[in-house]
């Protein structure tokens, strides 16, 4: 179930209205993972697919999630610079798609 966002654009994406920031080919997938995330119980009901990569961690760090490589870049290096992904993918000539 979703409790709040951090992300004011996940949010005008949940309430039904388009984000200017993000790029509108993603919106409608967004809306789809927004609502799985909305309908989900716990996080074995997320395992499908297994791209979610939404592990449950043990020990010290139980209640955690492994975060996937591409979440890291974007949280701690993309926003921080106000980079988009397409900026950096066409910054290094590579695909957009590989860079997510």
């Amino acid at each position: 179930m979703i409790v709040s966002f951090a992300c004011k654009e996940s949010e005008k994406i949940w309430q039904g209205l388009r984000s200017r920031k993000l790029p509108s080919d993603i919106q409608e997938r967004a809306l789809c993972q927004l609502r799985q995330l909305e309908v989900s119980a716990n996080l074995e009901d997320l395992r499908v697919p297994p791209a979610n990569h939404l592990e449950s961690l043990s020990g010290d760090r139980l209640g955690q999630r492994n975060p996937h490589a591409g979440e890291i870049l974007k949280y701690e290096f993309l926003e921080e610079l106000d980079i988009s992904v397409n900026s950096l993918a066409d910054s290094l000539r590579s695909p957009h798609l590989s860079i997510q």
